[in-house]
Order: structure tokens, then C-alpha cells, then sequence
């Protein structure tokens, strides 16, 4: 075990982890995925278990969380952003941990799925209020001709929007059980609009370097709207059609 080498962790990359990446974490997969394989052989040499790894990434992403709603100067901000993309990374390394030593369970998924529903839940909370707090991270129109207490509605309202679709997912996945075949029939334009989510984290640190935060804000807000009409009227679809 401790001769491990990022090869060896690649070989347990299996085909259906592969498919899920490309059609739901395009960043990872393009990215993220193949730069965890080199990271994962420190933390098996270590001897640390998927579940010390997942719970490790909770100290970047609350990190970033703070500095990024407290930040008073871009290099703090940009520190937040970074931690945050520290956490992401740690969010794939756990995963090659696991399939590696085979210690994938119930509770390591549980604890993961937890993790990353307070990252989607606290990133845009944090955002809003940097942005109420210093509209230098906003857009010259948005500081010009919006008010600053805004955000924190724009924000309530994504994560508001988050939650109902997490809630209408789960539900119809328990009444309708998904199918392996289905993930193999993704269309290409799914693809797409999944990656936009993916690539949240990055785009949050290009925001902040370019202080248009407001806008990578705006554009997630939109994306959550249309991701739950989406799956709403699509469950209304498949329940309807059950006999």
C-alpha cells in the first residue's frame, strides 16, 4: 500500500464512475478527476480512510466560506475561492480512496451527499454577503444602480430553489426507481446543462478576480430556476404516465 501509485488508483476509475463524471461533473471530468488520481496515493500512504478524507474537506470549505463573506480586500476573497476549490478536489479524492480500498458504503455516500448539499446551500449565502457587504465584488452596474441588501434575496431565493429540487429529486427516485440502462442514455444537451453546475466552483474564483461576483450569482439563480421547472415538469411527466 504505500508503494501506491496514481496508476494503480486510475485502474479502479471504473467505466460507470467514468460515464456518471462526464455526464454530471464535467469539470471534474475534464479536470479534477485526473488531477486527484496523483493527490489520492498521499492520503493512502497516510492510511487515512475515504471518511477521514471527506471529513478533512470540510475545513477548505468552511474556510472559504468565511473568508468569503467576510473578505475586505480581494486577496482575502480570492483566498476563499481557492479553498473552495481545494474542498472540490478533496470531494474526488475521497471517492478514489474508497473504490481503492474498497470501503465504499451507505454512510460514506450519506456523508459526501451531506457535505456537498452544504456547499450548494452556504456558497451562494456566503457570496451574498460579501456582495452586501462591499460592492467592489459586483459589477460597475450592479454597484452603481442595485441596492446591496439585494443578494441576500437573490441568494435565499437559489438556495430556495435548490432545496425543492433536491426534495422533488428524492422523492420521485424513491417512487420511481432509476434505471442502470438510463445513465448510459444521457442527451448531449443534458450534458451541457449539467456542466454549468460543475464548473461553479471555478467560475466562483474567475468571479472573484474580476469582481463580477454578482454576475456568476445571477447566472446560478437562472440555472436553478430552470434546472427545477425542468425536473418538476418532468416527474409530473413520469408519475402521470404511471398505470
Amino acid at each position: 500500500m504505500n508503494r501506491v501509485t496514481h496508476k494503480e488508483v486510475r485502474e479502479h476509475y471504473d467505466q460507470e464512475k467514468q460515464r456518471s463524471d462526464y455526464c454530471h461533473h464535467m469539470w471534474a471530468y475534464l479536470c479534477i478527476r485526473p488531477l486527484s488520481f496523483y493527490l489520492t496515493p498521499l492520503f493512502i500512504r497516510l492510511g487515512l480512510s475515504a471518511n477521514s478524507v471527506t471529513l478533512i474537506g470540510i475545513v477548505p470549505l468552511f474556510a472559504g466560506f468565511i473568508l468569503l463573506g467576510f473578505a475586505n480586500s480581494p486577496l482575502i476573497a480570492i483566498s476563499g475561492a481557492l479553498c473552495i476549490n481545494i474542498w472540490y478536489v478533496l470531494d474526488f479524492v475521497d471517492g478514489n480512496v474508497a473504490r481503492y480500498r474498497g470501503e465504499s458504503s451507505v454512510f460514506g455516500a450519506f456523508l459526501d451527499s451531506f457535505i456537498g448539499t452544504l456547499y450548494h446551500v452556504f456558497l451562494p449565502l456566503s457570496v451574498a454577503i460579501l456582495l452586501t457587504r462591499n460592492s467592489s465584488f459586483a459589477s460597475d452596474f450592479s454597484a452603481q444602480y442595485l441596492s446591496q441588501e439585494i443578494w441576500l434575496s437573490v441568494a435565499g431565493t437559489l438556495v430556495l430553489f435548490f432545496c425543492l429540487r433536491k426534495i422533488i429529486s428524492q422523492k420521485v427516485g424513491i417512487l420511481i426507481p432509476e434505471k442502470r440502462g438510463d445513465q448510459a442514455h444521457i442527451p448531449l444537451w443534458r450534458v451541457v446543462f449539467n456542466a454549468i453546475d460543475s464548473f461553479k466552483a471555478p467560475f466562483l474564483l474567475l468571479a472573484v478576480i474580476f469582481t463580477i461576483t454578482d454576475i456568476w450569482l445571477w447566472i446560478y439563480l437562472v440555472y436553478m430556476v430552470i434546472a427545477f421547472l425542468g425536473l418538476f415538469l418532468k416527474s409530473i411527466s413520469n408519475l402521470m404516465a404511471i398505470k
